[in-house]
């Protein structure tokens, strides 16, 4: 397993191309820098982890569900393929949802390409820089919990076996 350099920010710009709600609201970003690009091609091999990311469920006051989604930023040449997944989550079975954008606002977003109900993401990028993900649960409900997840992160050459499925910008 790599290590990740993790920073936190206390504040974030939330970026014009994911717009998950009129009044979005996400926690602070955090800054996960892996300077190494893997040639390996089984899946997900060599990526880092981040384990125990949590979406948190607010109490609803207005009788609508409220949830605010776990944000990260991670790095890319461009050139070349990110792919990020969701591997498991607990509670087990939660409908995640994945938005993914550049520095340069190409956009990528994801439901459920991976395993069960999991998101999975596999972007070619072009533009050099930090790109923002934003996980959130699919459909909220008043019932949900704080929910946990594990995510794999990877950068992999351009047409290698972890990007065989490319995900189309949107």
């Amino acid at each position: 397993m790599k290590k990740i350099l993790i920073r936190n920010f206390s504040t974030i710009a939330v970026v014009g191309a994911i717009a998950l709600s009129s009044s979005l609201t996400v926690q602070a970003a955090s800054l996960f820098a892996d300077s190494n690009r893997s040639t390996c091609t089984t899946p997900n091999c060599q990526a880092a982890t981040i384990d125990k990311a949590v979406i948190i469920s607010e109490q609803a006051q207005s009788g609508v569900a409220a949830t605010t989604p776990w944000s990260g930023q991670f790095f890319s040449t461009g050139g070349e393929c990110v792919r990020i997944e969701v591997l498991e989550t607990d509670p087990p079975n939660r409908d995640l949802i994945m938005h993914f954008a550049g520095p340069d606002l190409t956009a990528w977003k994801d439901d459920d390409s991976g395993a069960d109900l999991l998101p999975r993401i596999e972007a070619e990028t072009t533009a050099p820089g930090r790109y923002t993900l934003v996980v959130g649960l699919f459909a909220p409900t008043l019932t949900n919990t704080n929910t946990r997840f594990k995510l794999s992160y990877g950068r992999y050459p351009l047409g290698n076996p972890n990007c065989n499925v490319l995900t189309l910008p949107n």
